[in-house]
């Protein structure tokens, strides 16, 4: 009997933890190499070119970005490509939500190496190489161009490839893609290109992950599988990506239609957009990781006879980085029809195990489930707090908050201490979800329906007794954890760190795969939920900003044009303005998040038309408004409000739309000044409204305090920002 206890005790706790342990070495990247064969990736060269281009932030139109545009062309074309720019002016309306345009003048680099057969489609190989205003840029997207780079060498010393290979270096990727836009708009090559390879970034550390590819990915999938070197992605992220908001230079390919995939790390996102982002943040294996992405990818779309043909989607996931399994979307129904029928026959086989105990248990994780999930949301709302630079050292905590979390589910488990009863109705909870994806997105129902087999399958040979079924139990439980655990951290660092309640979905898995918690595990979890309490105290009191996570500023002017009032401002809560009665402000279209702001006592509205002006012409029903921006800008957004459709609508001489009795936004950025016209036949007796929302770099003399540290979370810091809207001269 005592080996018995002692065998289950180990069937519980080793998977456990060495599922956590698999999990947290699948997050790691790469070690990197020190030294790498001809044709690889050379990790040192790469760093060369990157502590080259990041010595400074590079915002589109800047003139630390013509440098590395230079510098950029000088490397290609002495790596024995051709090169050129592509100059222009660039606009994009977003296809999403109220359809903002951006618009930059723009400079792309165009390299070309031919392939053998010129006929055929070429493959394109691209990263963006401009920064936010605020960042040097060395992940995003220093990374990805340096990877460009070294796949340009890797290729020309090489053989020959079948087909062209275009390098494209893209601008204004952070201006709204605008970049990629004019380059699939106006290029000659943009026609040949048959698929694109993408490297980005919004983290400084972690995995390359293949995120995203184009419909009926089958094909694609399997050629990078099988040439990815410590392969990272899945088909849940896929999925979930072409339901995001999010977009990368990709999205504009695959708008035109041309089939491509996509990569990024995510981890280390306080550095995501932020001065943080530097050559001596970012990991070196992580660097390393999404140039073997990049080159493994290309050169094997490069030498194919045949690019990959669109098919079905596939389904698939990688395992640790050891392997990819991939299979079409309909075997998602096998393991889910297989637990159907061992349910089915666990319940004839044990008459004590009726149906309505089985709902029970059911019922039971649940509602654990959910009360769990609703207890983490709360606690991360708590931690949250308001406004962007709480925010930010949510980010600076995120690592540790993982583990915090994790405990926390680890904590409830071991109390909840589940029965045969609810490990059964785990294992159902998970079917029907698993259903559920398989019915409306099957690229995510394998990580629900291969644990509810494996899970029922469990139960079914639950008590065999043994040193090797409990090896074997112990194995398949570590595995399947394993998987589970990673990808769920992974969901939650990736999406943006919205939820933590993410991370509660790990409880009806260990219910499902663990035997029930030795007698000892309800007095451990009580012990570890104590310690958890008092985590989530400490990091929730505590200033989680350090030398490595520098506190932001959040502090600027606003002025309310239309009624002359001057405001100090913040985007986020009232202790970052001087004593005074606060308010909130959200002028239309706007503001996403409330703005606070006390008045601004003596302090005149400053004139605005040294800096900008709106200027109209009429001409027999065309209109046109010339939107003037004569000084360096944090961001310049105009928006447009017609009571009656108008047509042939353009801004720059590009087509846009613009819905009548909504606003349409159109955003500037760069530090140049600029005229923007746009036009449109107005039909006679149709009012436009404009507003605009002017962000120019500097406070007022004597402000009451510092602004402190700029990031692009907090770009208004340190800016007078002007607000009102534009009345036709009469």
């Amino acid at each position: 009997m005592a080996d018995r206890e002692k065998l289950a005790g180990w069937a519980f706790w080793v998977p456990l933890l060495m599922a956590v342990m698999l999990a947290a070495w699948a997050a790691l990247p790469p070690a990197p190499r020190a030294a790498a064969e001809p044709g690889q990736y050379q990790l040192k060269r790469a760093l060369a070119d990157l502590r080259e281009i990041t010595r400074a932030p590079h915002p589109t139109g800047s003139a630390e970005n013509e440098r590395v545009r230079d510098v950029l062309v000088a490397r290609l074309r002495a790596i024995g490509v051709a090169t050129a720019l592509q100059q222009g002016t660039a606009v994009r309306q977003s296809p999403r939500g109220p359809k903002p345009v951006g618009i930059a003048p723009v400079s792309n680099i165009v390299a070309v190496l031919p392939g053998r057969d010129r006929s055929l489609p070429a493959v394109a190989v691209m990263a963006h190489y401009d920064s936010v205003p605020f960042s040097f840029g060395a992940s995003d997207d220093g990374a990805g161009t340096v990877a460009v780079l070294e796949t340009a060498r890797a290729l020309v010393a090489g053989p020959q490839p079948q087909r062209d290979v275009v390098f494209l270096l893209t601008d204004g990727e952070e201006m709204g893609l605008l970049g990629a836009q004019l380059f699939f708009d106006d290029h000659p090559l943009a026609k040949r290109i048959g698929m694109v390879i993408n490297a980005e970034a919004r983290g400084s550390k972690g995995r390359a992950q293949m995120f995203q590819t184009s419909p009926g990915n089958a094909a694609l999938v399997d050629m990078w599988a099988d040439n990815a070197i410590r392969p990272a992605g899945n088909s849940i992220s896929d999925a979930a990506y072409r339901l995001l908001p999010n977009d990368t230079d990709l999205s504009v390919s695959l708008l035109k239609g041309i089939a491509g995939i996509n990569a990024a790390y995510g981890a280390g996102h306080f550095d995501y957009h932020s001065t943080t982002d530097s050559f001596d943040t970012i990991d070196h294996g992580t660097l390393q990781h999404l140039g073997d992405f990049t080159l493994s990818t290309t050169r094997a779309l490069a030498m194919a006879p045949t690019l990959p043909a669109a098919g079905d989607d596939a389904v698939f996931f990688d395992t640790f980085g050891l392997a990819v399994v991939r299979y079409p979307p309909w075997l998602g129904w096998v393991p889910l029809v297989l637990t159907a029928l061992g349910l089915a026959a666990l319940y004839r086989r044990e008459p004590g195990m009726t149906l309505l105990r089985g709902l029970g248990g059911y019922a039971g994780v649940l509602a654990a489930t959910v009360a769990l999930g609703g207890l983490s949301h709360a606690i991360g709302l708590w931690q949250l707090g308001t406004g962007a630079a709480r925010m930010r050292e949510v980010m600076a905590e995120i690592d540790i908050m993982i583990w915090i979390m994790a405990a926390l589910v680890g904590a409830a488990f071991l109390i909840l201490r589940p029965g045969r009863a609810m490990r059964l109705g785990a294992v159902m909870l998970m079917l029907h979800l698993g259903l559920a994806a398989q019915i409306f997105l099957p690229g995510a129902a394998y990580i629900f329906a291969w644990p509810a087999l494996i899970g029922i399958a469990l139960l079914a040979v639950e008590g065999k007794n043994g040193l090797a079924w409990t090896l074997t139990r112990i194995a398949i439980a570590a595995i399947v954890l394993g998987l589970v655990f990673d990808t769920l951290a992974n969901a939650y660092v990736m999406v943006g760190l919205l939820s933590a309640a993410v991370l509660v979905l790990a409880l009806p898995f260990m219910a499902a795969v663990l035997p029930t918690a030795p007698r000892p595990g309800r007095a451990a979890g009580a012990a570890l939920f104590a310690g958890v309490a008092i985590a989530i105290g400490w990091i929730a009191t505590t200033d989680g900003f350090s030398q490595r996570h520098p506190r932001p500023g959040d502090f600027f002017a606003l002025y309310t044009v239309d009624d002359g009032k001057a405001w100090w401002a913040t985007t986020s809560d009232a202790r970052y303005l001087p004593a005074g009665k606060a308010n909130k402000f959200i002028y239309q279209p706007f503001g996403r998040r409330p703005i606070t702001l006390v008045p601004a006592t003596g302090k005149p509205v400053p004139p605005l038309d040294t800096k900008f002006t709106i200027s109209e012409q009429n001409d027999a029903g065309r209109r046109q408004w010339n939107i003037a921006i004569a000084v360096p800008s944090r961001l310049v957004t105009i928006a447009f409000k017609p009571d009656q459709p108008l047509t042939d609508v353009r801004v720059a001489g590009r087509p846009v739309t613009m819905k009548a009795g909504e606003w349409t936004q159109i955003y500037y950025r760069a530090p140049r000044p600029i005229t923007i016209p746009v036009s449109a036949v107005v039909p006679q007796g149709a009012t436009v409204r404009v507003r605009y929302m002017v962000s120019v770099p500097g406070l007022p003399q004597q402000p009451p305090r510092d602004a402190g540290l700029v990031t692009n979370w907090t770009q208004f810091s340190g800016s007078e920002m002007f607000m009102g809207e534009w009345q036709a001269p009469r």
